[in-house]
């Protein structure tokens, strides 16, 4: 029987390091349970929502960081804020590392979703099999 590993993660963590830590653990091979017709989940349902709830925080930060430097770059003068070619250039790199962050705080919260599903569909069939 495979063992459930809990990771230590807590609701005030920093998201990126929440989710830095449960990555690994997410994406851990898993024994297969065939009654429920699904790889048990390597870490515990409670890891697995804090992981899904700094997913979603990570991935409105990465947004809104865009937006903000979408504003700066539409309302403000390049002369106030330093060097027009050297502004751009390091808000684009800035934007670039927004965009590579979101998506995977997007593959963080599809692996945590599914690993919620799993931990529902073995309980379901652990209820649907102790009442036969």
């Amino acid at each position: 029987m495979s063992t459930t590993t809990t990771l230590g993660i807590t609701p005030t963590d920093n998201p990126f390091h929440a989710l830095a830590v449960a990555h690994a653990a997410m994406h851990e091979g898993c024994e297969f349970n065939k009654a429920a017709g699904c790889h048990v989940p390597a870490i515990s349902r409670k890891d697995a929502d804090l992981a899904l709830g700094h997913a979603e925080q990570v991935l409105d930060d990465c947004t809104f960081g865009m937006q903000a430097l979408g504003h700066l770059l539409r309302h403000h003068d390049g002369r106030l804020i330093g060097d027009t070619e050297d502004t751009l250039f390091q808000a684009g790199c800035l934007i670039s590392l927004l965009a590579n962050v979101q998506g995977h705080a997007v593959e963080a919260i599809e692996s945590a979703r599914c690993r919620l599903w799993a931990h529902d569909r073995i309980a379901a069939t652990l209820r649907q099999e102790a009442r036969s």
